[in-house]
């Protein structure tokens, strides 16, 4: 089974955060084989955005940054680069459902795939409950 996860997510097996537990099973699915995680590229941007949220009060996070980054890279996500089609779809969801730009890519790019989008961006999911396949994590 093909999921497209957002780093909403994938911070979570990172950094300590509500629903955490629900974010490692949905890693360790995919390290067993059970699940693959998919994401547009534009998951490693987020990610580290995120970690520059988390580690701005420590001055030393330069190595821990490198450390999580490695180890993102080696979980064998399934990195996607849009295509002029999943750009145009990504802005018409964009402006159909009142999205970010960033938001909509993770949706266009699991209906492209075919399969589900779980998120833990409770705003984003309310926004876009109408498409079936777009779940939370804390209801996965």
């Amino acid at each position: 089974m093909n999921l497209v996860l957002d780093a909403s997510i994938i911070a979570k097996w990172f950094f300590e955060e509500d629903a955490t537990d629900r974010a490692l099973v949905l890693l360790e699915k995919h390290k067993l084989g059970d699940i693959k995680i998919n994401a547009p590229i534009l998951l490693l941007f987020e990610f580290g955005n995120t970690a520059i949220k988390k580690f701005r009060e420590d001055i030393d996070t330069k190595s821990e940054f490198k450390q999580d980054i490695q180890d993102l890279l080696t979980i064998d996500v399934n990195f996607i680069n849009p295509d002029e089609e999943n750009l145009r779809q990504t802005y018409a969801l964009a402006h159909k459902y009142e999205l970010t730009f960033y938001d909509a890519t993770y949706i266009a790019t699991a209906q492209n795939l075919k399969c589900d989008f779980v998120t833990a961006d409770k705003k984003l999911h309310q926004k876009t409950k109408k498409l079936k396949f777009v779940k939370l994590l804390s209801k996965t």
